[in-house]
């Protein structure tokens, strides 16, 4: 700790307390390590007088030490801004402060605020003076009531005894009202039961009539279901012949080019040819003639066996296309034959075990039945003994924890168990606690066995989440495809990734189509695709993360998980386990016969293909001689054409030679490009020809399909609306049994009651007769209770005052008046007193204006006269009425030049100024306080050496001329030149230089003694 200690004089006949400190007091402050601190106050002999601070604030205002006054003790800093940046109005008011009216001023308008007390004391007061006045006259009334109230007792008795009878009247009259109300009450229950009964078969009819419904929309479902697979391969199978057709087109198109160019050119030829022939002689024209004649037969008969050929292969592609189909129809056929034989292998196999696991789990009846489950073993080896330690320990949360969330989750469409797996895998494994402190002693038990599954904090809210699920019921979402057996568990994965607002898609092309339409929801597309448009018109299409084999991910949501069980533990009861693990067996004997007749239909199926698949099989290898014998015929036509060509062109001249050449080359381009065009055109009729069936066939399936989505929109809506009658006929029927219930409960408190009522009257009555003689026709009982109260109150009041009561009253009327003279005897000395007190603060403003003044004037001429020392001129310029104190400086030589009226104000003077400014204000502030220790800190550091020697020796001068005053200055710099040691009067300190020590890692030891 650091102890700071103070002596301080105590003599005279002003000393403090001098029989307990003696001649010197010693002040003892320590402040500790931890920032508090402590006072002790010891006598001359070092006695411990007192260590409370009202007895250290009690000696300063004995000795006049104003600790708070800003000018007992005044900072160089804290002079320099009242100097250089404070306003007049923050001048004027460290000044009031300096010199304590302030203090003054606030005390002052203390006692103004007790006055104002008083007087609200004395309105209080006189507001109680008419309630003393009401209680005297009342005291007055009652004494003359009193005298009067001598009679009344007979007539008391006879009210008592009507008022007897006025009872047994009255019962009477409440039993005659509950027998009849209790005949009314009787009659309700029976109609609510009719009512009830009529609601409750309403209930099942509608329930009939749902099921119905519910049966046929299971029914209509498959076959719609069905026919949408069909007309989605239809389609399928029309867009590719479309575009199929397209290319014959573009086809077509550039071959009829190519023939219109080739003719042109063949035209020109025969122009040329006939021009040249019309040199040849006749002879060898009709030689030439017949040639051509050949030539002709040869090349018209060619061009038709071209043709047949052309239809022979037209032929052979339909028998290529049905034979395709058909294979694919057959391999379709024996694939789907194969996953009906694995399940019906797999029902059988489930039977079997059926039997041997419900006979082994009865023999083992008191011990633990574990059944396993394919879908909690991914979960971890040890995953049973997890839930097995979850149950056995106590929890903190509302709820035990829950999980893991994959045990809860069955996946109704494979075809989108890759894209799950990958973005909601990672959740399928999570355990969920409600409360925080649940976390940590669950991750204990999951370490223990292995297991690294994630933990999340939650509490079960089944909140609604209807309201982010697209308006388009054809998006599907993964809470479509997903079912759930707990429901806290699509909450949870909403929260998780937002599921109600992402669809999902079989490919990243039908993902950009929904992304298009729905702007703002996510997609993710079987083939591994995340596709969004924002609603400010970007795209986003990223491909998700791969997983590795080894991933546990992989093996989620697998086909076996549908017909999985969670494992069961039990000690009590087997059988119940047993089934609830394990469908019963008639539900496999249903699934198996279903099987059987699946497998029969699929293998007429295939048979039927198979037959006509081998009848196409027949009709193509018929083609196959059949066309090798026309590619015969062809060739032979092929060669006689060329030999009659090369004879008619070894007879014509040599230019007709080789026109006619260059013509028979063009016209066999032209011919090879007619047979290419039919073969297109071919080509282009077969592909039209197939989507003729297609498209009749797709728009039977669309047709069919928009049907069945009518039918399934109308059953649904027949049973939303069954659904809300069934809701409204069950609240009903809620609604008439409860009123049943009621009005049997009220006939049966009615009962008891009447029976309550009818004792009671016989009570009354026989207790009336026993009392007084029966008073016939009594009036009601209120106004007889109140005539009977009134007249036992004054019978009362003049028991208690007649006699030697009536003295009482008389003592009582005189003490309420004596009461009521105190009070105004009170209140008139109170106001005598709020007057006296309110004269006397006006008397003590008025002295302290006087006071302020004087103060101000005795201020403003010490100012000027310790200027005058350095010859400059000053002025303080108080305005009381603005609060407001402007100080204004010039020395002699600017005085002379320019006149008193242009006195610089603080702001504008110098360093040296401004300090020796300082200085005079506050000799001139201190001379106007009574304070006897004054303190100076710093207050030469901005002189130069003049100015500061001028202000040392006035400030020493004023210190020595100083009676009873102390005076602390505290200045860094050497004042030796200045003021010499002259103890007692003057006496300096100069601390030692602090120990820079580098060993003492940077800090610095101040030479104080330490405690």
């Amino acid at each position: 700790y650091a102890q700071i200690i103070i002596r301080m004089r105590n003599r005279g006949p002003e000393a403090f307390k001098p029989e307990l400190y003696g001649d010197t007091i010693r002040i003892i402050r320590r402040i500790r390590k931890g920032g508090t601190a402590s006072i002790q106050m010891k006598s001359t002999e070092g006695r411990l007088i007192s260590e409370v601070k009202a007895e250290l604030q009690e000696m300063c205002d004995h000795f006049n030490i104003q600790i708070e006054s800003p000018l007992s003790v005044l900072t160089q800093d804290a002079a320099k801004k009242f100097l250089s940046d404070s306003t007049p109005a923050e001048k004027y008011n460290f000044f009031l402060q300096g010199t304590q009216l302030t203090q003054l001023a606030e005390e002052y308008e203390l006692i103004r605020s007790n006055v104002r007390k008083i007087q609200s004391a004395v309105s209080q007061q006189k507001e109680a003076l008419p309630q003393m006045e009401e209680a005297a006259r009342e005291a007055e009334t009652k004494l003359t009531e009193a005298h009067k109230a001598r009679g009344q007792k007979s007539r008391l008795q006879a009210a008592k005894n009507e008022l007897a009878w006025a009872h047994v009247a009255g019962k009477y009259e409440q039993l005659s009202a509950e027998r009849d109300e209790l005949h009314q009450l009787q009659k309700h229950p029976e109609r609510y039961r009719t009512k009830a009964d009529e609601v409750q078969a309403q209930i099942d009819e509608l329930t009939d009539k749902s099921k119905a419904l519910e049966e046929q929309l299971n029914a209509d479902k498959e076959d719609n279901d069905k026919y949408e697979a069909e007309r989605k391969t239809v389609q399928e199978q029309i867009r590719r012949n479309a575009l199929k057709i397209q290319v014959c087109q573009g086809e077509e198109k550039d071959i009829n080019q190519a023939i219109n160019n080739v003719q042109k050119l063949i035209d020109e030829l025969n122009q040329k040819i006939e021009a040249e022939s019309r040199k040849l002689e006749r002879d060898e024209a009709a030689k030439r003639q017949q040639i051509l004649d050949q030539l002709g037969q040869v090349v018209s008969h060619l061009t038709a066996k071209q043709e047949d050929f052309q239809a022979l292969g037209q032929q052979k592609q339909e028998l290529e296309a049905r034979f395709k189909a058909l294979g694919e129809e057959l391999k379709n056929a024996d694939n789907h034959r194969n996953r009906v034989q694995q399940q019906l292998q797999e029902v059988q196999g489930w039977q079997k075990h059926l039997q041997n696991q419900q006979q082994n789990k009865l023999n083992a009846f008191g011990t633990n039945i574990v059944i396993e489950s394919p879908k909690i073993r991914i979960h971890g080896n040890f995953i049973d003994r997890v839930l097995q330690d979850i149950e056995r320990t106590s929890w903190r949360g509302s709820t035990p924890p829950f999980g893991p969330l994959g045990r809860y989750v069955t996946l109704k469409d494979s075809t989108y168990r890759e894209v799950l797996q990958n973005q909601i895998g990672g959740s399928m494994f999570q355990f969920v606690v409600s409360h925080p402190a649940d976390r940590h002693l669950l991750v204990q038990i999951l370490k223990r066995h292995s297991n690294q599954a994630p933990v999340v904090i939650a509490e079960r809210d089944i909140f609604d989440y209807s309201r982010g699920l697209p308006q388009d019921r054809s998006i599907i979402t993964p809470l479509d495809v997903l079912e759930f057996s707990d429901d806290w568990v699509p909450r949870i994965l909403i929260n998780a990734h937002g599921l109600e607002r992402i669809g999902l898609t079989k490919t990243r092309a039908e993902a950009d189509r929904m992304a298009e339409r729905e702007a703002g929801r996510i997609f993710w597309s079987s083939d591994l695709f995340r596709v969004t448009k924002y609603k400010d018109g970007g795209f986003s299409s990223q491909i998700m993360p791969g997983m590795k084999e080894t991933d546990r991910r992989k093996s989620l949501f697998a086909v076996q998980d549908t017909a999985a069980r969670l494992r069961c533990v039990s000690r009590t009861s087997p059988q119940a386990c047993i089934n609830s693990a394990w469908p019963h067996p008639r539900e496999a004997q249903e699934r198996e016969q279903q099987l059987h007749h699946d497998l029969d239909v699929i293998s007429k199926q295939m048979a039927k293909a198979n037959t006509a698949l081998q009848e196409a099989k027949q009709k193509r290898d018929n083609l196959l001689p059949q066309g090798r014998a026309l590619q015969q015929e062809i060739s032979d036509l092929q060669r006689q054409k060329e030999n009659l060509e090369d004879l008619s062109k070894e007879e014509a001249p040599q230019e007709v030679a080789v026109l006619e050449a260059m013509r028979a080359e063009h016209i066999q381009q032209k011919e090879k490009d007619m047979v290419s065009f039919q073969l297109v055109y071919q080509r282009k009729l077969q592909l039209d020809g197939e989507n003729k069936p297609l498209l009749e066939r797709a728009k039977m399936l669309r047709e069919r399909v928009e049907q069945a989505t009518e039918a399934k929109q109308r059953i649904h809506a027949e049973m939303s609306s069954l659904f809300d009658q069934s809701c409204q006929a069950r609240s009903h029927h809620k609604h008439y049994r409860d009123k049943l219930a009621e009005a049997e409960r009220k006939v049966t408190e009615h009962n008891e009651k009447l029976a309550i009522t009818e004792e009671e009257y016989t009570t009354w009555h026989a207790k009336a007769s026993e009392y007084c003689a029966e008073v016939m026709n009594p009036r009601n009982a209120n106004v007889v209770r109140k005539e009977v109260e009134a007249l036992e109150k004054a019978v009362k009041q003049r028991e208690r005052r007649q006699g030697a009561s009536v003295d009482e009253m008389e003592a009582e009327c005189v003490r309420t008046k004596r009461a009521l003279e105190k009070t105004n005897g009170a209140i008139k000395g109170l106001e005598e007193m709020a007057q006296k007190l309110d004269y006397a603060v006006k008397v003590r403003i008025e002295t302290w204006h006087t006071f302020r003044r004087n103060i101000a004037l005795r201020t403003k001429a010490q100012f000027g006269f310790h200027l005058s020392v350095r010859s400059f001129i000053g002025h303080l310029h108080f305005d009381h009425v603005k609060s407001t104190l402007n100080l204004s400086v010039m020395t002699a030589d600017q005085a002379q030049a320019q006149g008193t009226q242009r006195a610089k104000e603080a702001r504008s003077l110098s360093g040296g100024e401004k300090s020796y400014t300082q200085v005079c204000l506050l000799l001139a502030l201190w001379e106007s306080v009574g304070c006897p220790i004054r303190c100076l800190d710093e207050f030469d550091v901005f002189l130069d050496a003049p100015n500061r020697g001028i202000c040392m020796n006035l400030l020493a001068e004023a210190a020595k001329s100083s009676e009873a005053k102390q005076y602390f200055f505290i200045t860094p710099l050497d004042t030796g030149s200045f003021i010499k040691p002259d103890p007692p009067v003057v006496k300096i300190s100069q601390m030692k230089e602090p120990n820079r020590d580098p060993r003492t890692l940077g800090q610095t030891r101040l030479p104080f003694p330490s405690g």
